[in-house]
């Protein structure tokens, strides 16, 4: 019937045989779920929902849930959900997505669901904070993501059928470039004794080699990587029950600490997002003791800090886009962003992200619930570049109008020079796409 994350869809827990889940954005779109229970003896549909709604209140308080292997009740339920039809997709595959990916990227979890009060929740923060800013769990993280990578890669997609794989080999080779990428910089980290000795701490040989790689641009790749998510997550979901079934037979049975292929598919974007909020977080930590350090300390770890900075705002813009525009062929024309700005429209309120694309603008509406990554709500617009003009305002310095068909779009930059640096990127990529346009129309086999 569709795929609905836990922000779309209301839940009715009042009849205690059926769960009822209805959609925020489409009234006419109710659904009545009736669960096979695979484990009568252990559990019922009063457990699963009890389940599911602690999951989802969990969700609202913005805490993180992990299935506790211990109860008997949640480990019946996680076995129910865990051979699911291959054309379901529910808002349970995304939980026990996250809970899979949690026990790979830390230590397994002991304890169930236990209530929190403030003191505690804030002592949890606290020592949050302090994982991402310790050098030791970062490279202990950069092991994981390795080994993570490479066993997914083989359990999803070099175990596929010999004329499926040939339609991921661009994906493949991706996969590839960034599995080498982090086994060259865990070679630096880990057995390059000598280089890491000779600098004054592992942080500052941590970023020198994070320096390495960004100056050579090998970052990249994760863009590269976000740019054909869509295509690949549409053929692997049609194979998901392929892969469940492989993994059953006897002798192909991992270790039991696999991702599933929402967690594998995430996994670049949420290391990126891992680095960028490690360096973030080291990066605040130093702002006092700047006084302290030498100036080439102080310009390598600022050099790193931006530049990850950078990568992580492009990689999250194009795969938040992705995650809300379903069409797989507009995807593919417009690429990967250019440039963006944060603006407002005359006679609203919210905040929108203005995405400057290889083909057109986007305005994306951003999503005003706070998250620790930018999301977007709805498509404000799309305008086309050889469909498009546009001039500034000669009276205020922060208003650009646009138009299309005529009508008149009227967007408020944050300052004069924020609407400048869009402005000239906008003129430089709507000159590219005229030309070709021109192009195309005078010659007959043109080709894109």
């Amino acid at each position: 019937r569709g795929h609905y994350t836990h922000q779309e869809i209301e839940f009715d827990f009042s009849n205690r045989q059926i769960l009822k889940l209805s959609s925020r954005r489409h009234d006419r779109l109710d659904i009545e779920v009736k669960i096979n229970i695979q484990n009568p003896g252990k559990t019922h549909l009063p457990d699963i929902m009890m389940a599911i709604k602690t999951i989802i209140d969990r969700r609202d308080q913005r805490e993180s849930f992990a299935i506790d292997c211990g109860s008997e009740t949640l480990t019946a339920v996680r076995d129910t959900f865990s051979c699911r039809n291959s054309s379901f997709r529910s808002s349970i595959s995304s939980t026990t997505s996250d809970s899979s990916f949690f026990s790979v990227f830390s230590g397994p979890t002991n304890g169930g669901i236990p209530e929190e009060d403030e003191a505690a929740t804030s002592q949890r923060t606290g020592s949050v904070l302090s994982d991402c800013g310790s050098i030791e769990t970062m490279l202990h993280f950069q092991q994981n993501f390795e080994r993570a990578l490479d066993e997914c890669t083989n359990l999803y997609i070099r175990t596929l059928p010999e004329d499926v794989a040939g339609q991921l080999e661009e994906m493949v080779e991706i996969l590839d470039e960034m599995l080498a990428m982090q086994r060259a910089i865990n070679q630096r980290l880990f057995e390059q004794e000598y280089e890491r000795l000779s600098c004054d701490s592992d942080l500052q040989y941590f970023c020198g080699v994070f320096q390495d790689c960004l100056r050579r641009g090998e970052f990249d790749v994760f863009l590269r990587y976000v740019e054909h998510t869509k295509t690949v997550e549409s053929m692997l979901m049609s194979f998901e029950q392929y892969h469940s079934n492989s993994q059953s037979k006897p002798g192909t049975a991992g270790t039991g600490t696999s991702l599933s292929i929402d967690a594998f598919l995430y996994l670049p974007i949420k290391y990126i997002n891992r680095c960028h909020q490690f360096l973030s977080v080291i990066w605040t930590q130093q702002e006092e003791e700047r006084a302290d350090q030498s100036g080439l300390k102080h310009a390598e770890l600022r050099y790193v800090h931006d530049q990850m900075a950078l990568i992580q705002r492009r990689v999250n813009e194009n795969y938040q886009i992705r995650q809300l525009i379903m069409d797989v062929q507009f995807l593919n024309e417009i690429g990967l962003v250019k440039h963006s700005e944060i603006v407002k429209l005359e006679g609203s309120y919210a905040l929108f992200r203005l995405l400057l694309t290889k083909t057109g603008l986007l305005c994306m509406k951003i999503n005003a619930e706070q998250h620790k990554v930018e999301t977007y709500s709805s498509v404000t617009f799309y305008c086309p570049y050889t469909k498009l003009s546009a001039r500034t305002s000669k009276r205020t310095g922060t208003v650009w109008y646009v138009y299309l068909d005529n009508r008149k779009t009227t967007l408020i930059f944050p300052s004069r020079n924020l609407r400048y640096l869009t402005v000239e990127q906008y003129n430089t990529l709507s000159a590219q796409m005229k030309q070709k346009e021109r192009e195309k129309r005078r010659s007959f086999f043109y080709v894109t």
